[in-house]
This record gives structure tokens, sequence and C-alpha cells, in this order.
């Protein structure tokens, strides 16, 4: 294509499809990958020189205010300028520079075309999350490595340099075949002074919380406790759960139980930082599938997959 600049893009997510459907996270992240021609595994040098192009300036720098990550500002010439946080690790700063560029496309898209709506505060920050994590971790590659890892979070964490919730959210979005529950439990104290102190069973808190339509069980103790219920957003621990006696014995977990008592395979992993626990990893899957997680025991090469994913190109 000849043209790559911003409102090029802008104009070509809005020739077909409605507005409200062409603008959501994922179908926004498949036509940028393809109109740009970024590679599977997009990096910052290629996202600064394809944003550059476009009419996006990068700006990595000491001086963003407020304890932000990164913001963007328009520029007198028409263009845009995104500053990034000089302090940031290299995933985070790839990931803000793409949480700015699709706030900027809804703002360009709203310039351009009238009838398309605002969005503001949390509901843009996560779209615009959901935007970096999609052409990050592109479906047809994550999804390789999903399967070849036996749906590790942990090891697609290492692999691709993300947010622990960045990838478990992902893997619930792109493993759509696959019955599952991820879930993210962090500890809540890990950015005060008091950090070394060892974390207890009430220090962790669900931040994560991803399935798919096919995954539902109400009453599995390995996953839901002894008081049963599906975990929630920001519920602690479930008493009894195997995610409990990780954080109890700093080990990881597989169990499983059969149907009717509770139709699921449940692993539980640890998360190290600074030699203290900091993460619970839980992923499940019913029970007839539990071989797919066993491979989560094993130790995953990435190699074949990765050659395969290389080949195929984006998405």
């Amino acid at each position: 294509m000849s043209t790559t600049t911003l409102d090029d893009f802008c104009r070509h997510l809005m020739d077909d499809g409605s507005p409200r459907g062409r603008l959501q996270p994922g179908d926004v992240a498949r036509e940028f990958v393809h109109f740009f021609g970024l590679s599977p595994f997009p990096r910052f040098d290629e996202l600064t020189a394809v944003l550059g192009k476009a009419g996006i300036r990068i700006v990595v720098c000491p001086d963003v205010p407020g304890g932000l990550r990164g913001y963007h500002t328009g520029t007198n010439s028409g263009n845009y300028e995104i500053r990034i946080d000089d302090s940031e690790w290299d995933g985070a700063q790839e990931h803000t520079v793409l949480h700015e560029t699709y706030e900027i496309v809804r703002e360009r898209v709203r310039d351009l075309y009238s009838h398309v709506g605002t969005l503001g505060g949390r509901r843009l920050c996560s779209l615009a999350d959901r935007f970096a994590a999609a052409v990050l971790m592109q479906p047809y590659c994550f999804s390789l490595f999903a399967q070849t890892s036996g749906l590790d979070v942990i090891a697609l964490q290492k692999e691709y340099g993300r947010a622990y919730s960045s990838v478990t959210l992902r893997l619930a979005e792109v493993v759509r075949d696959q019955p599952l529950m991820a879930i993210l439990y962090e500890r809540g104290e890990i950015a005060e002074h008091d950090f070394r102190t060892t974390a207890t069973v009430a220090s962790f808190r669900a931040s994560v919380v991803a399935r798919t339509p096919g995954f539902g069980v109400r009453h599995c103790r390995p996953l839901c406790g002894t008081r049963g219920g599906m975990p929630r957003w920001g519920t602690r621990l479930p008493p009894g759960s195997l995610a409990e006696g990780v954080a109890l014995t700093g080990r990881p977990g597989l169990a499983e139980v059969e149907p009717p008592s509770g139709d699921a395979a449940v692993a539980a992993r640890p998360v190290y930082w600074h030699g203290q626990l900091v993460k619970i990893v839980v992923v499940a899957v019913p029970y007839r599938d539990r071989s797919v997680i066993w491979r989560q025991f094993a130790d995953p090469s990435f190699d074949s997959a990765r050659r395969m994913a290389v080949a195929e190109g984006p998405w």
C-alpha cells in the first residue's frame, strides 16, 4: 500500500462495516498489523519506525508527569507525539506506545467522522490495553505457543515479555476452541517498602479472571475452594483451593476432579520476584481435556512453533 499515514489508516477502518464494530480492539489490531505490515513479533524499534512514517513521533523521556507510563499530544504540524517514561522496561514501553496509538486512532476517527461517539476514562483505557495486547500477541502465533506450552501463562509471559495480566487476558481471548478459565492472583503490597516481608494468604487478590464461554463449574474445590462459586475479580484466594495451597507452600500444584464432583483439571503455578512469591497463576480446563495442561509441568520448547509462526506471517 503506497500511503501509510494515520488518516489513511482511519479512513481504511471506516471504509466498510459499522463504526462500532470496526473500532473494537481486536478488529483495529488486525487491520493495523496488515495495513502497516508489522511483523508477527513487533518490537520497539519497529513500532517507532512504522508510527513515525504514519505521523506519530515516539519520544522516550524522564519527565512523564503524574506517574503515567506515557501520554500523547497533538503537534503544530498536525501530527502526534507519544511521550514514554524512560524508566519503564522494554515490554511496558511497547505496550504503552500501542495503548496511546489506539487512543489517537479513536480521536482521529472522531474528528474525521462526526457520527462516531467519544469514549473516555476506564472504558477507553481498557480497550486501548486490549488493542496493544492483540498487536503484540497476535492470535495465530499466540495460539501455537499456548498449545505447545499447555496453556502455560508463565511460559507465554517469558516468551513474549508482556505483563502477566495481559497474557492471562489474551489466553482466554485467543484460545476459543478450548474451554478454559485463567486467573491471576497478585500480591497487593509488592510496591511498598515492606515488600520483603513474607506474603500471607490474605495478601493476594484476583487481578484477572478470564474464561471462554464453554467453561463453567461452580463446585470444584481445587478451583473454587470449600465455599464454592466461581472466582471473581478482586476476591481473595478461595479457602481450600489449589491456589491457596500454592500460597501456603510456594510449590506448584495440579488437581483433577471427575464429573459430577467438579469436572475440571486445574493447574496452579507460583511466580517469584527477588525470592518472594508475588503472583499465582491458575488455569483450569474440563476434566476430559486434562492432558492439555499436563504439558505445563514439562519444559516447553517454542522453537518449532516460532519457526512456523514466522513462516506463516502475522495474524
